[in-house]
């Protein structure tokens, strides 16, 4: 695989708002949004900015590229892992602070370990050639902190395989 320098940013919906959200992209200067949900909708009127056709409408004023990836989000069976420990914590899903130890490892083993990471690499490369490397890449999804999501494993994963730089917005 050729060289490919991606600088990464993991970034949330909750406790922002559209603006808020998209004012920590531009500040960053993030041309592509990889959205990692498995379903790409919010409940709620609070947060239907982040819903598919509003996020990727908003992505194309802010000439933002918007990339669905869910081969990489955890499946219903896998987020009922994290629900249960939740469950279990008594924490809501809004105030989770940390994934559990059972999540992190079933996501490393379902996804982490399936997912041929160089050609996400690539293809992410593929969606903006224009740009020169370091190319930033913010990897979305719902949770406020991102050590209570999936974003941050994946996120870890590929700096640790490429030696990248990660950001948490």
């Amino acid at each position: 695989m050729e060289r490919t320098e991606l600088k990464l940013f993991t970034i949330g919906a909750y406790g922002s708002t559209a603006d808020e959200f998209f004012a920590r992209l531009r500040e960053h200067d993030i041309p592509v949004l990889v959205d990692i949900r498995w379903r790409r909708g919010m409940r709620g009127a609070e947060y239907a900015w982040a819903n598919k056709s509003r996020l990727e409408t908003r992505c194309a004023e802010e000439d933002i590229v918007c990339w669905p990836v869910q081969r990489v989000a955890p499946p219903p069976e896998l987020r009922a892992v994290q629900y249960a420990a939740d469950k279990q914590g008594k924490v809501a899903k809004r105030q989770r602070s940390t994934l559990s130890a059972e999540f992190c490892h079933a996501y490393e083993q379902r996804i982490l370990a399936t997912v041929d990471l160089d050609d996400v690499v690539h293809e992410i490369r593929d969606l903006a050639p224009h740009l020169h490397d370091p190319v930033k890449v913010c990897f979305f999804c719902v949770e406020k902190e991102a050590e209570a999501c999936h974003r941050s494993l994946l996120a870890d994963a590929l700096a640790a395989r490429y030696g990248w730089p990660v950001t948490h917005l």
